[in-house]
């Protein structure tokens, strides 16, 4: 389910970033990636995102956040995390958002 395997992709992120910054390493961008912590991580927290097509629908609005949260080609999972990034991207395109409208 992409909702799922989204989050669970996103939280992965978040824990490496602060693993990494917990080690203290940082990048020359390090307070765009702090920003992008807070912010998916606040987003993730107060809301649910359970179904596809909202999961979708955020991942659509904060798919640059969620790119630069990805570490730099010197890590050694980077390959594998782009390619996540780059499968999850494409199915969240699958998506569409279902309209709510009812017309008599």
């Amino acid at each position: 389910m992409f909702a799922t395997e989204a989050r669970s992709y996103i939280e992965s992120l978040i824990q490496i970033q602060k693993k990494i910054r917990g080690k203290g390493y940082n990048r020359v961008d390090q307070s765009l990636i702090n920003e992008c912590l807070v912010t998916l991580e606040t987003l993730l927290k107060a809301w649910h995102y359970s179904t596809n097509e909202l999961m979708a629908k955020f991942w659509i609005s904060h798919r640059t956040e969620i790119r630069f949260l990805i570490p730099t080609n010197s890590y050694k999972g980077f390959k594998a995390l782009m390619v996540h990034f780059e499968y999850l991207d494409k199915d969240s395109k699958t998506y569409k958002p279902v309209n709510q409208l009812i017309t008599s």
